[in-house]
């Protein structure tokens, strides 16, 4: 008797979500950051932050990914920004 088919995997691959991840956290949010939004924001305030920037910015042009999915993007990549900031002067 054959093995059963093998679903494939939804959605994108980890490679793919990393290279967005680490472009958002290298290329989106660091100008935010220089024009001094804090990288995340109190739920409680409806003050503006760099994540919630982001996330507009990416649902216009139809990337779906709401504020704190951006957060947790950059609490786990941010040492990213360190690196990658450090480099260039956008």
């Amino acid at each position: 008797m054959p093995p059963p088919p093998v679903k494939p995997a939804r959605g994108r691959s980890a490679d793919d979500n990393r290279w967005r991840n680490v472009c958002i956290v290298g290329y989106l949010i660091p100008p935010l950051l220089r024009a001094e939004f804090p990288p995340t924001r109190n739920e409680a305030t409806e003050t503006e932050s760099a994540c919630s920037i982001v996330s507009q910015a990416l649902a216009k042009i139809g990337i779906k990914l709401g504020e704190k999915a951006i957060a947790k993007i950059w609490a786990r990549y941010s040492s990213f920004h360190d690196i990658l900031g450090a480099q260039r002067d956008i």
